[in-house]
């Protein structure tokens, strides 16, 4: 929960989840405190605020076109698995029935993201093997552990399994292969969601609360497309 005070009135707030947690959070909400406030990321169940999200049904669209492109024709998505609602999982799967592939249960791996998972590159096993495969991972932190699955089973990455996460974290350019990323308008989020505060602050904006959604781009490296120079081309190039 960020507090949002510069210049202004009026006490302001934001509740941000960066990892989209469907979950109703245990807190305290401005709505109990008469503060104007928005939500940033997700909605929350019977709470009717302000809200600015990237579109994550795009985002699994974009991750199923680029693999794809690069002549994947084996899919696996890696998700979180409490996670009732997941749009970049179904945009993933829209995107792929559109090019004539079924994303099938059984392509689908369902993980705890907080413990670890010893049973990942058992299933990699399992699913790859012959075309290559393409991975589309909820977060970078799971496609991070994909890519050590992969490389445990001795598979080839990208030309044997492409991976593309979510977030864009600073470790993606880091990892090795460096990973291939949907990035969020960060700037943009906090513009949005700090001029709909102000408009609620100043009442000059009242009734019920408006939905505000953003693209997001991808950031192509290593671990989805061959790049001639290798990992020294580790900061990737942007498809918007």
């Amino acid at each position: 929960m960020l507090p949002v005070t510069a210049g202004h009135h009026a006490p302001l707030l934001t509740l941000v989840d960066p990892l989209g947690n469907r979950q109703r959070p245990e807190i305290i909400l401005p709505e109990q405190l008469k503060l104007p406030f928005v939500l940033v990321g997700r909605r929350v169940a019977d709470v009717d605020a302000d809200v600015v999200m990237v579109n994550d049904f795009e985002a699994g669209r974009m991750a199923a076109a680029h693999l794809f492109e690069q002549g994947c024709r084996d899919f696996i998505y890696l998700g979180i698995s409490h996670f009732l609602d997941d749009m970049r999982g179904r945009g993933f799967s829209f995107e792929l029935h559109e090019r004539g592939i079924a994303l099938g249960p059984e392509r689908c791996v369902w993980v705890n993201l907080a413990g670890d998972d010893n049973t990942l590159p058992g299933r990699v096993r399992e699913l790859c093997g012959g075309r290559r495969t393409g991975v589309f991972c909820y977060h970078d932190l799971l496609a991070l552990r994909m890519l050590r699955a992969a490389r445990l089973c001795g598979l080839e990455i990208p030309r044997e399994v492409s991976i593309v996460g979510v977030d864009d974290l600073p470790a993606a350019a880091e990892a090795f292969p460096s990973l291939s990323s949907i990035s969020y308008p960060i700037q943009q989020i906090a513009e949005n969601a700090l001029e709909m505060l102000l408009r609620r602050s100043e009442r000059s904006f009242a009734g019920a609360g408006a939905v505000n959604y953003l693209d997001p781009s991808l950031v192509i490296r290593e671990s989805s497309h061959e790049i001639p120079d290798g990992p020294a081309v580790s900061q990737g190039r942007r498809i918007i």
